[in-house]
């Protein structure tokens, strides 16, 4: 109880006593309104005292909720500084950056805004080079661009940063995208096939890309229209490299390659069609054939296949052949046309003849009149398997020069003719005038104008043709007693 109650109380019982005693009915009712006044009084002031109380209480309450106030400011600043802090550093992290630079180039991909797209990706791979959807996208603009040199490029580059297969595969679909482009345009070649082996030498169980590399071997052997000749491997003009063999070469040298490093049976049989070349014809430059018996030779010490080895057997007789013809070549060069005497008198010119006339030339396809050069060889394939010949004059105006074999029937009393002929280079790549030495050994009659007798001798023959036509400077009986002459 507080100090004005006790007051209040006292009061009252103090006034209780006042009538407990005998009244005096003098003043009384003046003491009375004293007393009451009194009384009012300390209740006023009780009044006045609460109220100072319940002020000085509101005051209180007040600072407190004041403090509290501030208090919780100061903390709410607090941890909005912490979250700034905290969301700057979070959106400062790398993996945010990249996502950002991601959305970026998506955006400006959908408005084909290829070079800000591509600004963007590049930039998210300066912040992290082992972004793979960055490569991918990359790729997507260059191809949408038509370059897709530099979707390979860029698609390569992530793989070998990444080691992601799947860039690598879309890698080689690009690759194998092109590979298809040509074929349906029809312009398969050695070019064609180096982009599947691209994808082999990446992926060796590729089923795609052995079986694009069937389809381009296809069109680039198999001729099927009127002209069944194959010239991809003959030079223009045997001085300067013009034709597509470099390029097979390597491309079967990688296919070898990499069938050595992971074999199966799929990529050995694309690795044979290569190598067997079964067209109908194909037209060798004579280096080029040197190289490709190398090439299969070479190979087939690891795959020993029968057929393989027959198309060895029948470039050794065609590389035998040439050879065995070099020193005449250089003799007919050199105008030496006497040392063909000897030469078709050996026993084995005489049975090269006859096995043309006989018709068991072997390897070595011909009849009649077969034609031998040192610039270019003919691989042919048929029912018979693979035979070789030369180009006659004629099939290659850039010829360096051709001996022909008289392959056929010349008989002088039952006695069979050895002949051969050599048509030198032309002159200034001119055609006329055109020159042919014939060299024959015959049975027929020589002397004089009494006398003639049937004996063996040679005969030379210098025939020459202009767009008028041919005239020949024959010398008869040539280096016997009785040679002479006559032109016609």
């Amino acid at each position: 109880m507080d100090v004005l109650e006790k007051k209040k109380t006292k009061m009252q019982k103090t006034a209780q006593k006042t009538k407990k005693a005998k009244p005096r009915v003098k003043n009384q009712k003046a003491s009375d309104r004293k007393m009451t006044d009194k009384i009012n009084s300390v209740q006023k002031e009780g009044e006045h005292s609460r109220n100072r109380d319940e002020e000085r209480a509101r005051k209180r309450e007040a600072r407190r909720r004041k403090v509290r106030r501030q208090k919780i400011a100061i903390v709410v600043v607090v941890v909005l500084l912490l979250v700034g802090i905290g969301s700057s550093i979070v959106f400062c992290l790398p993996a945010l950056r990249v996502s950002r630079k991601l959305s970026a180039g998506d955006k400006y991909t959908r408005n084909s805004d290829y070079q800000m797209a591509q600004t963007s990706y590049e930039e998210a791979l300066q912040i992290d080079p082992t972004t793979v959807k960055a490569y991918r996208c990359l790729a997507q603009n260059d191809l949408a661009q038509n370059d897709s040199t530099a979707a390979k490029e860029i698609l390569y580059t992530g793989w070998e940063t990444t080691q992601d297969e799947g860039l690598l595969n879309y890698y080689c679909t690009v690759i194998l995208n092109e590979a298809v482009a040509e074929l349906n345009d029809k312009i398969c070649n050695m070019g064609t096939v180096d982009k599947c082996v691209q994808v082999l030498e990446k992926n060796p169980a590729n089923a795609d890309a052995i079986s694009l590399l069937d389809t381009c071997y296809k069109r680039l052997f198999r001729k099927e229209d009127e002209n069944p000749v194959c010239t991809l491997f003959m030079d223009e003009d045997v001085s300067t490299e013009s034709c597509q063999y470099d390029a097979y070469e390597q491309n079967v040298r990688r296919m070898y390659a990499v069938y050595v490093s992971q074999p199966s049976d799929e990529l050995l049989a694309c690795l044979t069609h290569y190598m067997l070349l079964d067209a109908e014809q194909i037209y060798f430059t004579s280096a080029h054939a040197e190289s490709y018996l190398t090439l299969l030779k070479e190979i087939n010490q690891t795959i020993n296949n029968t057929q393989v080895t027959d198309l060895i057997a029948c470039l050794d007789k065609a590389m035998e052949m040439k050879q065995y013809f070099a020193g005449m070549f250089g003799e007919f060069e050199d105008g030496n046309f006497e040392s063909a005497k000897d030469f078709i008198l050996t026993n084995e010119y005489q049975e090269l003849r006859d096995s043309f006339i006989n018709g068991n030339s072997g390897y070595w396809a011909g009849s009649d009149f077969i034609p031998v050069n040192q610039d270019n060889l003919v691989l042919h394939y048929g029912e018979n398997g693979y035979q070789f010949s030369f180009l006659d004059y004629n099939d290659y105006e850039n010829t360096q020069g051709v001996i022909t074999v008289w392959g056929n029937v010349q008989m002088d009393d039952g006695v069979q003719r050895t002949s051969i002929s050599y048509e030198p280079a032309s002159e200034n790549g001119e055609y006329y005038p055109h020159k042919e030495y014939v060299i024959i050994y015959c049975y027929t009659n020589v002397g004089n104008a009494a006398q003639h007798m049937p004996q063996m001798n040679f005969h030379f023959e210098t025939r020459t043709t202009t767009e008028e036509g041919m005239t020949t400077d024959a010398i008869f009986d040539w280096g016997g007693e009785h040679e002479w002459e006559k032109s016609y």
